[in-house]
């Protein structure tokens, strides 16, 4: 009897032994088999996925700017801008933009003027107009003292336009000729977004052209500049302003 009692708890125990270990070979998952059936090779081109809280596609904008001229060696004041642009995308977009120079000689050349009654040879820069290509490479946010996430991003522009100038020849004022030439420039411009429709502006501003130099002349003399030949001009400023996205 007690043999035959024996036998039969073997008979329950075991199955159910077999049947939950059939049961945790059934839970495993086969990452293998889901990787292939949904992870195709055309998903290696995914993007980074973030929320981006000010969108720049499909909208036109206006800005405005100012900040001191930086490289020139004669030459301080500030340069003002205005400009116009639109996004196709995030990432890439088209701008004209204005700019027009309110500067002056600084104490280097009244210093020179006053010792040598004479003036470094130079030109002063008057207004330009370009267009530009952009490119929105980077775009983030920040935290504000604990207090306040600002977005912002950076953007590099490639502009080719009109640059008049002035040669400095003549000690009186608006005596002094103009010339045009063709300038080439690259900036590089922040915006930190406070709403859906305004953005702080930072720019740094360069532009290259080819201008015709001319020597200056003395004070009463009637004789013209005479051509030096081309100069290699770089104008660099620092500005700072306001767009407003429609």
């Amino acid at each position: 009897m007690r043999r035959i009692l024996v036998v039969l708890l073997f008979a329950a125990v075991i199955p159910q032994g077999l049947f939950a270990q059939a049961a945790k070979e059934s839970d495993k998952v086969d990452l293998k088999a889901i990787e292939e059936k949904y992870w195709a090779a055309k998903d290696d081109d995914l993007g980074v996925v973030q929320n981006r809280a000010f969108s720049k596609t499909g909208r036109i904008y206006g800005s405005i700017g100012t900040g001191p001229i930086i490289n020139d060696e004669w030459l301080l004041g500030q340069v003002y801008h205005l400009s116009f642009g639109y996004f196709f995308t995030e990432h890439w977009g088209v701008e004209l933009g204005y700019q027009q120079g309110q500067l002056k000689k600084n104490d280097g050349v009244d210093r020179i003027a006053i010792q040598n009654g004479l003036q470094p040879d130079h030109n002063k820069f008057l207004t330009a107009t370009s267009i530009y290509g952009i490119w929105v490479p980077f775009y983030g946010k920040m935290s504000l003292v604990d207090t306040k996430i600002v977005y912002f991003d950076m953007q590099f522009a490639l502009g080719l336009g009109n640059v008049s100038y002035e040669n400095q020849i003549d000690p009186s004022e608006g005596s002094n000729s103009q010339q045009n030439a063709l300038g080439v420039s690259f900036d590089i411009t922040q915006h930190y977004f406070f709403s859906n429709h305004f953005a702080v502006r930072v720019d740094l501003r360069n532009r290259w052209s080819t201008q015709k130099l001319q020597k200056f002349r003395l004070s009463g003399s009637s004789a013209t500049g005479r051509e030096l030949g081309d100069k290699k001009q770089q104008d660099t400023s620092l500005q700072i302003g306001l767009t407003f996205f429609y």
